[in-house]
């Protein structure tokens, strides 16, 4: 395969990843569906109550992430070459990927599927050049190691964490020190 057969792939799932990505976000943000679906998942009883068919949601939800699995199924043969097994080989990658973002937001799914996949790249490479070629089949364990932190530093993810607040903190040198 030539090099600007890989471009056009990598132009094709990058194109469908913003193109998805701005259509999920003016649904869940500027559409009744899009609130409906926003009040399922906060409060399934008062969506109810509010005279939002509870059930239709789960199965709307249902439906777009299927069919958004179903595109991303479609697009990794282009990537990584098909296996009976493939899927558990990813699984434990994506599983960290969704937990680093953060589950309540799809745009830190997105943001710790991307930070996922670079440090095991960037810390695959590096455990390669210094302990030798033999680490790289366990390069797995690179995602589950950012799991853990994650977990211990910020629970909820990195979506979830105020930026702010620790900005500031680190700017003036510690909370005792900032102006009220």
């Amino acid at each position: 395969m030539n090099f600007w057969a890989n471009q056009a792939f990598f132009g094709t799932s990058v194109s469908l990843l913003i193109g998805f990505l701005m259509v999920l976000y003016f649904i869940l943000n500027y559409t009744k569906i899009g609130v409906a679906l926003k009040a399922c998942v906060c409060n399934p009883m008062l969506a109810s109550i509010s005279g939002i068919n509870v059930k239709y949601s789960n199965i709307l939800s249902w439906l777009i992430s299927g069919g958004l699995g179903g595109v991303a199924g479609g697009l990794l043969p282009l990537w990584v070459q098909g296996k009976p097994v493939l899927g558990d080989s990813l699984l434990a990658i994506m599983f960290c990927a969704s937990i680093v973002g953060g589950v309540e937001e799809i745009y830190g799914t997105v943001l710790g599927g991307f930070l996922v996949g670079f440090t095991q790249i960037l810390g695959t490479s590096a455990l390669s050049l210094i302990l030798g070629p033999a680490v790289i089949p366990y390069k797995t364990i690179v995602p589950m190691i950012i799991l853990i932190l994650t977990l211990l530093f910020a629970p909820n993810g990195i979506a979830k964490v105020n930026w702010k607040k620790i900005l500031t903190i680190a700017k003036f040198g510690g909370a005792s020190k900032r102006k009220a």
